[in-house]
């Protein structure tokens, strides 16, 4: 999982930061920004492999994350999160909520940005 933590760093270097275009009538600046919070669903099948390729994104641009994995896979969910604050991650930063389809539906925003 260490390989994907390595992409997603160069990418995040590679599409972020300020941008600025010189126009003919001014100039424009291109700002990437934090969302806020963001939802994680793990799948059953690679429980820890593919969460981490939208949570170190996320966690990247600065965002905090609510990450729900399978309701088939509730321990690997947990050695995730584990893995992270062990790592120094924050607390609150990455949080860990389990359960079924009811859980995940709890997670939706109505609005989007």
């Amino acid at each position: 999982m260490i390989n994907k933590v390595a992409i997603s760093v160069k990418a995040y270097h590679t599409r972020t930061g300020e941008q600025h275009t010189e126009m003919a009538d001014g100039a424009a600046t291109l700002r990437h920004r934090p969302h806020g919070v963001l939802a994680v669903f793990g799948p059953y099948n690679f429980p820890g492999h593919l969460p981490n390729g939208h949570i170190v994104p996320a966690l990247l641009a600065g965002n905090t994350v609510i990450f729900k994995p399978s309701e088939l896979t509730p321990w690997s969910g947990e050695a995730v999160v584990k893995l992270w604050e062990q790592a120094g991650l924050p607390p609150g930063v990455l949080n860990l909520v389990q359960g079924g389809r009811e859980t995940g539906a709890g997670t939706e925003c109505p609005e989007r940005y």
